[in-house]
């Protein structure tokens, strides 16, 4: 047999001393050695007993002690989730603080263009006609426009809300690059931290922040990192529901701003890095139908499928690969702090 560990040498002295004190122990048990010893061959030298006493003593104490190594677990458990709550809430708490200092100069004191149309229109339209128009726009955005609905009731004729109103949204989006970092880096901290405060530093942030429309850049991206959490969790575990969830969540997205359709060959690429193997026809051709079903619902209810361009232009008329290549290029200077783009773009 092993040798006694600590905690089988008290299990031994106590089934002894046990045996001391009903009074059937022999003279030469009570010498425990100092090792080669079981737990059953102490209850074995122990004389017979007809009433199990002895046994059930011993079997108590083994009982007891793994109550309170369970208790002990417990403990450790609950102080852990307090201190990860603790550390989330300090985490929260200063991305808002970096969010409302770096956006202190921000104020919106009335409404231009855009933001001015879209008032208008949920000043004069119904809720099914603003969130809704069938036949009359060229844009199809009812996820965005529901809610932006409720954000034109909830800040009424004070546009200045707008700006701590998008300052939220956007810590919101903040904290969650903060959890997605977290998860990519192992269950880090500081890293995670620091990429979540570089978004709030960011231009496209800053972006966001001075329009009205801010919530639907705000939304949109949220969204598409979203799909990007739930497929990086799909090709690790091969869960089918967080392969659904992210369609619907494309879903969602491509009713919130129509430039994220472009995010749909996400779906069959995640199938060549995954775990999971088995389906995988079934749910590519599922991500399939989503798509179809998003074209046809675009194609009735403002009647084409393809994304209109900036300013009432059509995409087919201005899209030029050049530029795009150019654009591409200034967004990764964007990365390293270099004002590439157009001036007005600069902040």
């Amino acid at each position: 047999p092993p040798a006694l560990t600590a905690g089988r040498k008290s299990l031994c002295g106590f089934a002894l001393s046990e045996a001391h004190r009903l009074g059937f122990a022999r003279e030469a048990s009570a010498d425990l050695p100092s090792g080669g010893t079981s737990l059953r061959e102490v209850v074995k030298n122990a004389p017979s007993l007809p009433d199990g006493r002895l046994l059930r003593s011993v079997t108590g104490f083994i009982s007891i002690e793994r109550r309170e190594m369970d208790s002990a677990r417990d403990r450790d458990r609950e102080k852990g989730k307090r201190t990860a709550a603790v550390r989330e809430a300090v985490v929260f708490l200063l991305l808002l603080l970096a969010g409302f200092y770096v956006n202190r100069h921000i104020h919106i004191h009335g409404l231009y263009m855009d933001d001015l149309y879209m008032w208008s229109c949920y000043g004069e339209q119904s809720y099914f006609a603003f969130a809704f128009p069938i036949g009359t726009s060229t844009r199809f955005r009812p996820v965005y426009w529901t809610l932006t609905y409720l954000e034109m009731m909830l800040v009424r004729n004070h546009p200045s809300l707008f700006v701590p109103v998008n300052i939220i949204l956007n810590v919101g989006c903040a904290y969650f690059i903060y959890r997605f970092s977290r998860k990519l880096s192992g269950g880090l901290t500081l890293i995670p931290f620091l990429s979540a405060l570089l978004y709030l530093f960011s231009h496209f942030s800053y972006y966001q922040i001075g329009q009205a429309l801010g919530l639907l850049e705000t939304m949109s991206l949220f969204l598409a990192l979203y799909i990007l959490f739930l497929l990086y969790d799909y090709q690790r575990d091969g869960a089918v529901w967080r392969f659904l969830l992210a369609n619907l969540v494309y879903f969602l997205l491509v009713f919130s701003h129509e430039r994220y359709l472009a995010l749909f060959p996400l779906f069959p690429l995640v199938f060549f890095s995954g775990k999971r193997r088995e389906g995988r026809v079934r749910l590519l051709f599922l991500s399939i139908l989503n798509l179809i079903l998003i074209l046809l619902l675009r194609g009735l209810a403002i009647g084409s499928v393809l994304p209109a361009g900036t300013g009432g232009t059509e995409v087919s008329d201005t899209f030029s690969l050049g530029q795009a290549l150019r654009f591409s290029l200034s967004q990764v200077a964007y990365l390293f702090g270099v004002n590439a783009g157009p001036e007005y773009l600069s902040g």
